[in-house]
Formats: C-alpha cells, sequence, structure tokens
C-alpha cells in the first residue's frame, strides 16, 4: 500500500511538472505566432 501511495504521488508530481512545461511551451508558440491587434486607422 505504502508503495503504491509513494509511485502515484511521484507520478502526478512528474505529470503535472511535464504539462506545466507544455502549457509554457505553448504560450511561447502563441505569443510568437499570433498576430497583434493592429486597428486600421479610419480614412
Amino acid at each position: 500500500l505504502a508503495l503504491s501511495a509513494l509511485t502515484a504521488a511521484v507520478s502526478i508530481a512528474f505529470a503535472s511538472g511535464v504539462l506545466g512545461v507544455v502549457g509554457l511551451i505553448g504560450a511561447g508558440v502563441l505569443l510568437r505566432y499570433v498576430p497583434r491587434y493592429a486597428p486600421r486607422r479610419p480614412r
């Protein structure tokens, strides 16, 4: 029981860390490739 609890805790911590890194990479991609809003000037 203790071994399974330890394994679950380690795997959840590892998975949350991986998802955090993937989220940061995704945010960087969005900042790089999504164009900023540029309002058109009235004629």
